[in-house]
């Protein structure tokens, strides 16, 4: 769930995020890890933003998918100028999250392996579909059921399958019952 400082707009918050994607934001290492991580400045990922539920011109529910290690929250905050760009920034305002959840892992995704949201892959050189690439039918699944999830909680070890840890994060905000 993200809270703007501003005023705006469903179509134009849409249309902005939808106009970006993907790109690679330069994320240093956060404030809040610093003292046991690292000072370096790492490239990420986001390959899609998706308003999913609008609850008014300064509060809505995004979905996201970018790449492993992205740190979601300081995407979202700026972390006082360490993510560049930062989803304030894109908006022209300021911007916090409220609450996060990581609803889906995906298996190692190489992105020239992604055309789009309809799940097609390229062919590779001996005319064989590559491997991996399930951007299109997550993205699909979630329009049917945004927070429909088998496992909502795995920890940040995760593995799927056999599979190392994924090289992609699928991020939501919290479904609401009532």
């Amino acid at each position: 769930r993200i809270y703007l400082t501003r005023r705006l707009e469903r179509e134009f918050v849409e249309k902005t995020l939808h106009a970006k994607e993907p790109f690679t934001l330069m994320q240093k290492t956060p404030i809040r890890v610093l003292h046991r991580r690292t000072l370096l400045t790492r490239p990420k990922t986001i390959f899609s933003l998706r308003v999913v539920r609008w609850l008014g011109p300064q509060l809505f529910d995004l979905v996201m998918v970018s790449s492993a290690g992205t740190y979601i929250k300081e995407f979202c905050h700026g972390d006082r100028g360490r993510t560049e760009p930062y989803l304030g920034e894109i908006l022209g305002c300021q911007s916090d999250i409220l609450q996060l959840d990581v609803t889906n892992l995906i298996e190692e995704v190489e992105e020239d392996d992604v055309r789009g949201e309809e799940g097609e892959q390229k062919d590779g050189d001996d005319g064989e579909e590559k491997k991996g690439s399930r951007i299109g039918t997550m993205m699909e699944r979630e329009e049917e059921e945004p927070f429909a999830t088998e496992k909502n909680s795995r920890d940040r070890n995760a593995t799927v399958g056999t599979e190392p840890r994924s090289k992609m994060m699928k991020i939501a905000a919290p479904s609401t019952t009532g």
